[in-house]
């Protein structure tokens, strides 16, 4: 059956950011893709939506700022903070860092922006998000985690998508 193959073909590409697979595997509400995943941010209880493709177990953490980690396997690492975000003063580092050469903007919107780095005289390119996602009336800060090895661009999609799915 056609609907299956595309099922199949959509959870063995994990390159598919998350709104494809729900507009391709499913589409509109249907979480059948999608494994909820509940995290807390000073003490509220926050509801995120990843693809069941990601099979290791969720970890969630406190790291040394206070912000939650969440970190399924090694490809997915991101951190939620409630409070605002800068992203203008981010996207002034971002342009003004003299290691990590900005090579373009894959999402650039006032609150939140998604980028791709590299080092020159090296072949590896990085990926990166920051930004605000408003749940309930609330601002919380999301990113990857810097401190964390390079992600590539389909997995920085993924975490992308998972941050703002946060109910």
């Amino acid at each position: 059956n056609a609907h299956r193959r595309q099922r199949q073909m959509c959870i063995r590409d994990r390159s598919i950011p998350l709104a494809l697979l729900i507009a391709s595997c499913g589409g509109g509400d249907d979480t059948k893709d999608l494994k909820k995943v509940h995290i807390e941010v000073v003490g509220d209880t926050l509801d995120m939506f990843i693809p069941d493709t990601l099979v290791a177990a969720v970890e969630l953490s406190e790291n040394t700022y206070g912000a939650t980690q969440v970190t399924i396997g090694s490809g997915f690492e991101i951190l939620v903070e409630q409070l605002d975000a800068d992203v203008s003063m981010k996207k002034i580092d971002i342009d003004g860092d003299e290691v990590y050469k900005k090579e373009r903007f894959i999402i650039n919107e006032p609150d939140f922006i998604s980028w791709e780095v590299s080092v020159p005289g090296m072949e590896q390119h990085s990926f990166h998000f920051y930004g605000n996602v408003e749940v309930n009336g609330m601002n919380y800060s999301v990113s990857d985690n810097p401190e964390h090895a390079p992600f590539t661009e389909a997995q920085v999609a993924v975490m992308v998508d998972a941050v703002r799915s946060l109910k």
